[in-house]
């Protein structure tokens, strides 16, 4: 499951300002900070049927690496906050449910929380045509199969940033300030400044996002709540891919984005 918090930023100098207070922050771990180039390609089928049922497909290069990505909404539970969370890149932890408790942030408009599997990519080939059965094995990759049939799937959008990043890690009196002992709350907060470009238009990308890796959501609350006010952020309500969707098909108003 991933959960985060998305902010729009007024600008790129802005955007390098927010940057310079994260790798200042008391609680910033300086050996996590680093800086990636990014680029996404979503897929779909022709008539658009996997972003109608809510599903979010991509290839995305991340540096040096290439990694597959589905995204999902599942409307079926209510939102609720993982006192422990922990997603894992291979996606292996698909199917655990970690322990939860009462959302004492719903309705917050930053806040995005959907089930995401992630896998591995070795094929260049994949990057533009990627098989339908990638996720095989899961529930979500059958369900996928069934919706794409024999159709193959093909571009509708893509993004392209630089992605600067670092972890910020929460301490209780006892705890270890090493980063890899597992205790407090940690987040990832990265600045991405880029474009999408969907539908032969494009349209800039500058956001902050902080996601929660592991521990109490409330913490991750307190941080974005900190951020927005010093830096008089909005909410980013749509995802990137939300976005990409709403410049092809001509949306500049409203937030038709509940899809992942």
């Amino acid at each position: 499951m991933e959960i985060e918090l998305k902010y729009l930023i007024d600008g790129e100098e802005k955007a390098d300002r927010i940057w310079q207070e994260l790798r200042r922050h008391p609680e910033a771990v300086a050996a996590s900070e680093e800086e990636k180039q990014m680029h996404a390609v979503y897929f779909d089928a022709e008539d658009g049927r996997l972003s109608r049922e809510g599903i979010a497909f991509r290839i995305r290069r991340e540096g040096e690496e290439m990694v597959a990505t589905v995204k999902w909404s599942d409307e079926s539970e209510q939102p609720r906050w993982p006192r422990r969370a922990n997603p894992q890149r291979d996606g292996s932890s698909a199917g655990k449910k970690p322990e939860c408790e009462a959302n004492p942030a719903q309705g917050e408009p930053a806040l995005h929380m959907r089930p995401e599997l992630n896998a591995a990519v070795e094929d260049e080939s994949w990057f533009t045509a990627p098989p339908s059965d990638l996720f095989h094995g899961t529930d979500i990759g059958e369900r996928i199969r069934k919706l794409m049939g024999e159709e193959p799937l093909k571009p509708v959008l893509d993004t392209e940033f630089c992605r600067r990043l670092i972890r910020l890690q929460s301490h209780g009196e006892d705890e270890s300030r090493d980063p890899t002992c597992g205790k407090g709350t940690v987040c990832e907060a990265a600045v991405d400044v880029g474009i999408i470009r969907a539908g032969g238009k494009s349209e800039p990308i500058c956001e902050l996002e902080l996601e929660l890796l592991d521990g109490d959501a409330g913490q991750l609350m307190k941080w974005g709540r900190q951020m927005e006010a010093a830096h008089d952020l909005a909410a980013g309500v749509k995802s990137k891919f939300a976005r990409g969707k709403a410049l092809r098909d001509g949306k500049t108003d409203g937030e038709d984005g509940a899809t992942p």
